[in-house]
């Protein structure tokens, strides 16, 4: 874990499907000082899956960036669960980047309070 200027790799799961992330990027994910990622239930669990606590970025509606603002919804109730380092500014983010380094996944069972929390968020009943 470095303590001066890093390396930044964008890696992505294509179209919601973890299954089409590559071996080299999960890797990264496990090895990176800090891990953000936009808001989308895929991408969260995907990171936590891997032990990881990321900082996640709501995509928006009014920035043109999605149909609405479920992922809010999803960054704030993970947030409050202590799963994601939700962040919706660029003040926040500054502050986010020094809390997230090297933060690692509250785990939870895959059928308890993580899944639970995001079902709650995407506006389900679990």
């Amino acid at each position: 874990m470095s303590s001066g200027p890093g390396i930044v790799y964008l890696v992505g799961a294509g179209p919601g499907d973890p299954g089409l992330m590559t071996t080299r990027s999960l890797e990264l994910i496990v090895a990176a000082d800090v891990v953000v990622c936009h808001a989308g239930v895929g991408s969260l669990m995907t990171v936590i899956d891997h032990g990881r606590r990321p900082i996640a970025i709501a995509r928006q509606r009014g920035f043109g960036e999605h149909v609405d603002d479920h992922q809010l919804q999803i960054a704030h109730e993970l947030g409050q669960r202590g799963y994601v380092i939700a962040c919706s500014d660029s003040q926040q983010f500054r502050e986010a980047l020094h809390s997230a380094r090297g933060a690692v996944a509250k785990l939870g069972e895959p059928s308890g309070d993580l899944r639970e929390a995001a079902i709650t968020a995407a506006g389900g009943t679990p």
